[in-house]
């Protein structure tokens, strides 16, 4: 998709190459960590008691040592983020 837009982009599997605490740190202050947390995923049914009763510490320190509990595709630039796949979203980076 953002091949068809031309847009240029850096792959990067998190899984062979975990954020650290202070990425995730960072790509949170662009948007928040409840919403960079995947909520919906299967992964994280044993954690979604923690919603709005974990701090955002506890859930960066959470998806550190787990990256299925980091939404993805991540689609960032200088000045917006877009967590997980959404329809017209990646319209905007071209």
């Amino acid at each position: 998709m953002l091949d068809d837009l031309n847009v240029e982009y850096e792959l990067r599997d998190f899984f062979k190459d975990k954020l650290s605490h202070a990425e995730i740190k960072d790509i949170a202050e662009l948007s928040s960590v409840d919403e960079m947390f995947a909520w919906r995923s299967p992964s994280s049914k044993a954690y979604r008691n923690l919603r709005g009763e974990a701090s955002d510490e506890e859930l960066i320190d959470l998806m550190s040592k787990e990256p299925r509990l980091i939404r993805r595709p991540i689609l960032l630039n200088n000045y917006q983020i877009v967590f997980g796949f959404k329809q017209g979203a990646y319209d905007g980076f071209a």
